[in-house]
């Protein structure tokens, strides 16, 4: 970090005569300066990035670091500067103002509401005196929450059930619970009375199948199942996060009481080279399978975060596979024409197909009784590319964190993550006019319209959340509060269950979170519930191990508000 360069002159005769001459040769010196070579970025940030119980009466500071001279105060104001609501991304009145060479405050104009995540905005339209542009700049923080105190969870430890990475969970056909795990094996659960769970049969079939463990990052039941004969369809990759070989995520099939028939259907899913992987699938309403493919990239286009991998045809999409065209022992190969295969997952009668791209990496997908499919979506760290192309430019080094998106699926629409290979490369909105565009991408110059196919999210989650595991809650508890509402895995910036409620058109339009007995979490990545009693099975992946939550009953906590 460069320290700021202060002239101290005490105790000499002519100090002022002598800083003055230093200001005026200073600004001399701003005069020449090359604007595109003069870097300005931030320094310091109040609210702190990730900050949680943020008072509501908070005023937003940032602390400029600069080499020479001052900031052009016209540059900044509420177009330049902002707050903005993270969920919906709309825009905080705001007062701005610049506090000497290099402060800049952002005071609301009404307190901010209570239990909300919010996003302070710096775009490049702030300038320094010589101008040049300030390198854009994004926080989230959330203000302080006070959650409704008839809504709580019982968190119940499982001696049974630790010591593994849990990747995804499910109650199957025959009652129990059933988890997967990163290794490859499966753990099978007899769920007692009071919902804990007894001893598991430990199920190795798929070690044996691909001699050696695979990371299995989901799996779901196929309808055909029964309690005496389960059908599994999971989702696998090669059994490393690092420098993991692309093209080597699968889709297995499993049958029988110890699912010993093992046989995949497709094979040659792409893989980045860490954990954006072929993620857990869910059937449809239409009896097909459905899962993410995460994408090799942080923004488009390949980067050294990512080992230079390019996206492929496949990346950053929404899978489906029709069930009924998959052939135990006859698998797909699902290599495409990018990279020498043949395969054309957009062709009409596809088994395997792309039925929605721009979805960057989605760890799992809830299709809700309402008729929508959910996918709760990670976005990037700073520091990546987005490709050129369809009238945009380039953009090197993001400076900027993306938000996690809740997206509302569109089929065959495109959700913002760029594919050169899909013919996408505008990064979520562009940045079509001068005011703040949601999900804009501040390094685009003004005019950068979004893709034409482009379906915006229907919820931001804020920056660094790694939003994962997603069901749709459907016990009586509380009242029925928390019936047909989404509830939602944040692994890292709350690591808790976040519950969000739904209007008749399937929008967000209430949040929830705090709730005792589903907070303070270590690293929650999966989430099912028990629909005969309403009890939470959370996989704690950073402490290895699940955990039940189970509603508390009684008049206070049964009934409606």
């Amino acid at each position: 970090m460069l320290a700021v360069a202060l002239f101290v002159f005490a105790g000499i005769a002519g100090a002022t005569k002598v800083l003055h001459v230093k200001s005026q040769v200073r600004d001399l010196v701003m005069q020449q300066v090359q604007p595109e070579k003069y870097t300005i970025n931030v320094m310091t940030c109040r609210p702190n990035e990730g900050a949680f119980e943020v008072p509501t009466d908070a005023v937003c500071t940032v602390q400029l670091r600069l080499s020479h001279g001052g900031m052009d105060a016209k540059s900044i104001n509420s177009s330049s500067v902002m707050l903005v609501r993270t969920s919906d991304q709309k825009q905080v009145p705001a007062v701005v103002k610049l506090s000497g060479d290099r402060t800049i405050t952002l005071r609301p104009t009404k307190p901010l509401a209570e239990g909300t995540n919010y996003t302070f905005i710096l775009t490049a339209a702030v300038r320094h005196q010589s101008g040049a542009s300030l390198i854009p700049y994004a926080t989230s923080f959330t203000t302080v929450n006070r959650p409704d105190p008839s809504i709580q969870f019982e968190k119940v430890a499982l001696a049974n059930a630790t010591g593994t990475g849990f990747t995804c969970l499910r109650v199957g056909p025959d009652e129990k619970l059933w988890a997967s795990s990163d290794d490859g094996r499966f753990f099978v659960f007899p769920i007692e009375s009071d919902g804990t769970l007894g001893n598991p049969h430990v199920i190795t079939s798929m070690h044996r199948y691909n001699n050696g463990p695979r990371i299995v990052i989901g799996f779901c039941f196929d309808p055909q199942s029964t309690p005496a004969y389960p059908i599994v369809w999971a989702t696998n990759c090669a059994f490393t996060f690092n420098n993991a070989p692309d093209f080597s995520g699968k889709l297995t099939r499993l049958a029988g009481p110890d699912l010993e028939d093992v046989a995949d259907v497709a094979i040659h899913f792409p893989r980045s080279i860490r954990d954006h992987m072929t993620n857990q699938p869910s059937i449809g309403p239409d009896g097909a399978i459905y899962f993410p493919q995460g994408s090799s990239s942080s923004f488009g286009s390949p980067d050294e975060i990512w080992g230079n991998r390019i996206e492929h045809l496949m990346t950053a999409s929404i899978i489906r596979v029709d069930r009924t065209q998959m052939i135990p022992g006859k698998a797909v190969d699902l290599l495409t024409p990018d990279v020498g295969g043949t395969y054309d997952p957009f062709a009409a009668d596809a088994p395997v197909k792309v039925y929605a791209t721009g979805v960057r990496n989605a760890y799992d997908l809830c299709w809700h009784s309402n008729g929508h499919l959910y996918v709760p979506t990670n976005g990037s760290s700073a520091g990546g590319h987005a490709p050129a192309g369809a009238d945009a430019p380039p953009v090197r080094d993001l400076s900027t964190a993306e938000d996690d998106w809740l997206f509302k699926i569109a089929p065959g629409k495109f959700h913002g993550h760029p594919n050169p290979f899909q013919g996408h490369y505008v990064l979520n909105g562009g940045n079509p006019t001068a005011g703040y565009d949601f999900a804009e991408t501040f390094q685009y110059p003004v005019g950068t319209q979004p893709d034409p196919d482009y379906v915006p999210a229907c919820y931001s989650f804020g920056k660094h959340v790694s939003a994962d595991g997603v069901i749709e809650y459907m016990g009586d508890a509380f009242g029925g509060r928390l019936k047909h509402k989404l509830m939602v895995c944040r692994y890292n910036v709350g690591s808790d269950i976040l519950v969000l409620g739904l209007d008749a058109k399937g929008d967000v339009n209430s949040e929830k979170f705090g709730i005792a007995g589903l907070s303070n979490l270590v690293n929650p990545l999966d989430i099912t519930e028990d629909r005969r009693s309403g009890n939470l099975y959370i996989s704690e992946y950073g402490a290895l191990r699940i955990t039940l939550c189970r509603p508390m009953s009684g008049p206070s906590l049964a009934s409606p508000q």
